[in-house]
């Protein structure tokens, strides 16, 4: 079960057209396995239709559309109904989501290289998405991503396995979203299962401790 989301004002964005390319590539694919955001966003594009119908064609105030705009969200979400299928027990395409197929190719042709010896392996997106780093990352069950802080935003989305940090689980379908302000280690707690990553970063990531270092220096992280 999904349980941490894409925050509000980034499903704004993407309804409104103005995430850079890679973020929203990440949100369409998240969309895509979560059916609460897929009726949130349904209910922005609605809101937002009505809005712009009853606008009079005058210079408009930003700040009165978008109170508009949100005061019209508060009608209850629909039920999920549909759950994310588990990775283990899915055809291997389902690995990647079709918003996430359509940018980077099927799984089948993915080439992933050693990010850490014995820890996982990556795939770097060179997209020229904006010039936003994007990376698939492929962490082993049982083993942990290095303690590490943040220059800027970092969003990660989980496409298969699952991890815990501090007091969340993440599993297939959940984003996290961090900042400049936390520092952490990712535990790949799902047995049996290779835990299967987008991470989508605004700034680079800095080390904490010698083993994340080590990491660094083989551009692990």
């Amino acid at each position: 079960m999904i349980d941490h989301h894409v925050p509000d004002s980034m499903l704004l964005d993407h309804v409104a057209g103005t995430l850079p390319m890679v973020a929203d590539v990440l949100v369409a694919t998240h969309l895509a396995l979560c059916p609460r955001c897929r009726g949130e966003v349904a209910m922005m594009e609605d809101a937002a239709g009505a809005m712009l119908a009853d606008v009079e064609p005058v210079a408009a105030d930003d700040d009165a559309l978008l109170a508009n705009l949100l005061g019209r969200l508060d009608d209850p979400l629909p039920q999920d109904t549909v759950g994310p299928a588990p990775f283990a027990t899915a055809p291997p395409e389902a690995l990647l989501p079709k918003p996430l197929r359509c940018v980077v190719g099927p799984s089948k042709d993915l080439v992933w290289s050693t990010s850490l010896p014995a820890v996982g392996k990556r795939v770097p997106l060179d997209l020229d998405l904006a010039g936003v780093p994007a990376t698939l990352e492929r962490v082993f069950p049982g083993r942990s991503v290095p303690s590490h802080g943040h220059e800027g935003v970092e969003l990660t989305l989980v496409l298969a396995g699952g991890y815990t940090d501090g007091p969340g689980h993440f599993v297939r379908g959940d984003v996290q979203v961090v900042g400049p302000e936390t520092v952490h280690s990712l535990n790949i707690d799902d047995d049996g299962e290779d835990c299967v990553l987008l991470s989508v970063r605004s700034a680079g990531r800095v080390p904490d401790g010698l083993k994340a270092r080590i990491a660094k220096w083989l551009g692990a992280i």
